[in-house]
């Protein structure tokens, strides 16, 4: 399913994510040049972001979430895993060493 995240694009969510997350007010946001689908949210007069990913996993402060196919967007549970913050980078690493070699 389907999720809009701002005027023009849209994040991939799984039916039984989908009716907990419709209610809210996404938009994409820009890191690191991947857009990721988050929400504000005022708490004792500072605003926090919540990303979907980390939402729909249920992600602990001191980890990560990984998405497998590296759409940043597609927060399908099959394509997030939650791993440490050293695995995350180690990751990224060799993706980034497999995409030299080419």
């Amino acid at each position: 399913m389907t999720l809009p995240v701002g005027r023009d694009r849209l994040a991939l969510v799984d039916p039984e994510d989908f009716q907990a997350l419709r209610h809210y007010h996404w938009h994409a946001r820009k890191s690191k040049s991947k857009l990721y689908a988050v929400r504000k949210v005022r708490k004792k007069g500072h605003c926090k972001v919540i990303f979907m990913h980390r939402r729909i996993m249920n992600c602990p402060p001191e980890s990560e979430v990984h998405h497998k196919n590296l759409i940043t967007l597609d927060n399908r549970k099959s394509n997030l895993i939650v791993v440490s913050s050293s695995e995350h980078h180690r990751i990224h690493q060799a993706l980034r060493i497999s995409r030299k070699i080419k």
